[in-house]
């Protein structure tokens, strides 16, 4: 008995309905279904990119590097003996996007961590020296694998790409060559370490996180914006010092700080609509501070910050220090059990709103300016 091949057609009709992993898993293993897969519409609820791993939905892809004679799951390159590869040199290709974020401290460190990891650095280069002279002297060499680990399934193949070059051929192998972009619901880029992104990728984000590491946001939004097809909802960035918000950010509707325990300042934020996770104790006078300004330089109607605390205090000690500070502004205080409201009439026209309410496990402080 002899079976019909199905036609392209009806390949492209089974494959719009296949979860997205297994279509990605049957198109790597079956080459004749590679051209129905990419001219079919991917739609992702999850996409994570960082130096070492690609994440698809609830799947995870995660690359390392395995001995013959040891541990393995290293998550970065080996020498010849197993040891990290310091001396390793990337050369960018004309195709991709390269983010290469290996250098250590950030511009935002205070002098004395910068010399603290300047001692590190040079404490664990002598010991790796030293190891290494005694991997020479005694001749321990390694054969080397690079394994792919995706749930309970393992590959292991013969270590002769690197890490960033094997990462490189996954996002190529399940991303690129596509007729239209790719729909991602939510978009998280690690960049951090080596990461090279196949330049043909397209993708239409509403939600996206960046982690960027050691080098300046901004640095690596210009090199992934171009991946992007349109305007993001909201872009949540990651591990930035406030002081970095310069104005390409303004492709984002909504931009989301995780703020970090010490002094910062808010004032030098531009954006229209943010909102801040994580608010403490050394939130609540930078906010104080942040109503001032709003006030005296008559902020566009609009204009909406909002903040996350853990414990209700805070949020209520920020508004009865406002109400102090500018009572004769104050029109008639609103709220009920739940929610707490101030309104500060700044112009003919326009009211500074200042308000939280209790949001499941956290107490949410909202700033807008409503005409």
């Amino acid at each position: 008995m002899t079976t019909k091949q199905l036609s392209y057609q009806c390949q492209i009709s089974v494959i719009h309905h296949l979860e997205p992993n297994l279509r990605l898993s049957l198109s790597r293993r079956c080459p004749s279904l590679k051209l129905a897969e990419q001219s079919t519409g991917l739609y992702l609820t999850y996409l994570q990119i960082d130096q070492n791993s690609i994440q698809i939905n609830h799947i995870l892809y995660r690359l390392s590097v395995i001995r013959s004679n040891g541990d393995g799951g290293r998550p970065y390159d080996v020498d010849e003996y197993g040891y990290q590869d310091y001396a390793l040199n990337v050369h960018e290709d004309p195709n991709e996007i390269l983010i290469d974020n290996r250098m250590p401290g950030g511009s935002n460190k205070s002098l004395n961590e910068l010399l603290r990891d300047v001692g590190r650095i040079l404490d664990e280069r002598r010991l790796y020296q030293e190891l290494r002279r005694r991997v020479l002297r005694d001749g321990l060499r390694s054969d080397n694998f690079i394994q792919l680990v995706t749930g309970k399934n393992v590959e292991q193949v013969t270590y002769a790409k690197k890490l960033h070059e094997a990462l490189k051929y996954l996002l190529e192998t399940f991303l690129s060559g596509r007729k239209t972009p790719i729909v991602v619901r939510k978009l998280s880029i690690g960049a951090v370490g080596i990461l090279r992104i196949p330049s043909d990728i397209r993708l239409t984000v509403p939600d996206m996180e960046l982690f960027y590491g050691y080098e300046n946001p901004y640095t690596i939004w210009r090199l992934i914006d171009p991946l992007l097809t349109g305007p993001l909802d909201t872009l949540e960035v990651i591990g930035s010092s406030l002081s970095i918000a310069p104005a390409i950010f303004q492709n984002a509707r909504c931009l989301i700080f995780n703020l970090e325990p010490g002094p910062y300042s808010l004032q030098v934020i531009s954006h229209q609509r943010v909102h801040f996770k994580n608010a403490s104790i050394d939130t609540c006078p930078e906010i104080v501070q942040l109503v001032r300004n709003w006030v005296e330089n008559h902020k566009p109607a609009g204009t909406w910050y909002s903040f996350d605390f853990k414990i209700e205090v805070l949020p209520k000690s920020v508004l009865n220090e406002v109400k102090i500070n500018h009572e004769n502004l104050l029109l008639v205080e609103e709220g009920n059990s739940s929610t707490q409201i101030i309104n500060l009439l700044i112009d003919d026209e326009d009211v500074l709103s200042i308000y939280y309410e209790k949001k499941q496990d956290l107490w949410l402080l909202n700033m807008q300016i409503l005409s």
